[in-house]
């Protein structure tokens, strides 16, 4: 276990509620809130609930880690986020997202993802990567370089997020919508179609 840092009054942290803190080993993400009908409120912010595998990437110096809710070791099923740490501006980072197979048309598909899960042959993972586009859509990030950033609120870490995070083939942004819930996902979908 490594010490938590000495407090560096000039070091700036990234929101108010930020505190200085050892990027943890272990995250246990939230869950989304599910409801029965679509509905706004300005106190609300509404996210795509993509149709894959949650999972927390811990970077450290350019190394990615991918973990499932469950804790369980994803990173060498998914080798097409192997370059995700030199996307991010960075060196110690933890994000919540969610690992997702999309079909020709760039709609998530969770029968594509299927055939990836629980492989364990390096060959085989390496051809269903060659055959299924696999995108990583981040959503938050909970830890940047010695801040824990759970005390920030959800719109100032989806910002700082969206600042650190370069685009690529695999790996996006995961946009959101606020108050208005009940046109968030034609709003959502069209956005995603212009990737």
């Amino acid at each position: 276990m490594a010490r938590p840092p000495k407090k560096n009054p000039k070091k700036k942290s990234v929101c108010e509620g930020a505190k200085q803190a050892v990027i943890p080993e272990i995250i246990r993400p939230m869950l989304a809130t599910l409801v029965d009908q679509p509905f706004s409120d300005p106190d609300w912010l509404f996210e795509t609930k993509w149709d894959g595998i949650r999972a927390i990437c811990f970077v450290n110096n350019n190394q990615a880690r991918f973990v499932s809710r469950n804790q369980n070791d994803l990173t060498a099923q998914y080798p097409e986020f192997a370059g995700i740490g030199a996307g991010i501006n960075g060196r110690q980072v933890i994000l919540d997202g969610e690992i997702v197979a999309l079909d020709e048309q760039g709609v998530s598909r969770f029968q594509l993802l299927q055939s990836r899960m629980g492989r364990k042959n390096v060959a085989e993972i390496e051809r269903l990567a060659a055959r299924t586009n696999v995108v990583y859509y981040v959503f938050d990030v909970l830890h940047l370089d010695g801040f824990d950033l759970m005390g920030c609120t959800l719109l100032e870490r989806k910002a700082k997020l969206e600042a650190i995070l370069k685009t690529s083939k695999n790996v996006r942004y995961s946009e959101h919508i606020i108050e208005h819930g009940e046109h968030s996902t034609k709003r959502l979908q069209k956005s995603r179609s212009r990737e």
